[in-house]
């Protein structure tokens, strides 16, 4: 017997009809079936809204402890805009602003941990970030310390020297978007 799942099915026809004509003479389910069924698929709603609610918290945690790290979405795009630097270059600046001090596991663990560990580039890749970071600094004037084998800071002054340029850059941007860019001095 070979089964056809399109049967025409005259609009009038009950949902039993429908079930019964598609499965060709085969017994529909029995109210305790379709009783089972329904239940079933108002635990599994239950369990989506119940992982769609742990989801949003897990966001919100990831979010506050991305900014204890200094990792902060807002700063990031305002030092990428201020010093035209890369996504990554950014968040390690980001972190060096945040921090006493920072560490190469800590930049490697925020910049790459997210991925799958096969993605993870190694982990010398911190280092480039950070040579990046110097020669964009280079030209304000601001530079990153080295404690070899641990990791490296910023000053209070080289931190202030780069709040200085954001604060400069998103003065000009209000500018730009005001059009009072040509009486402003930068």
């Amino acid at each position: 017997m070979s089964s056809n799942l399109c049967v025409a099915v005259p609009d009038g026809a009950t949902e039993l009809e429908r079930l019964r004509d598609r499965n060709q003479g085969i017994a529909p389910p029995s109210n305790a079936d379709l009783i089972a069924i329904i239940r079933a698929k108002d635990d599994l709603i239950c369990q989506l809204k119940t992982a769609a609610l742990e989801t949003d918290r897990l966001r919100d945690r990831v979010e506050q402890l991305e900014q204890l790290v200094g990792v902060d979405r807002s700063l990031t795009s305002r030092l990428r805009a201020a010093f035209g630097l890369e996504p990554g270059v950014a968040q390690v600046m980001g972190m060096l602003l945040k921090r006493d001090f920072v560490t190469h596991d800590a930049l490697y663990v925020v910049l790459y941990a997210a991925r799958p560990e096969c993605d993870w580039p190694d982990a010398r890749i911190v280092d480039v970030q950070i040579s990046r970071l110097r020669r964009a600094l280079r030209r304000h004037g601001i530079t990153i310390k080295t404690q070899w084998g641990e990791g490296w800071l910023m000053s209070a002054a080289d931190k202030a020297r780069v709040r200085a340029v954001m604060d400069s850059g998103d003065a000009y941007v209000a500018a730009v978007a005001t059009g009072t860019i040509a009486s402003m001095r930068f």
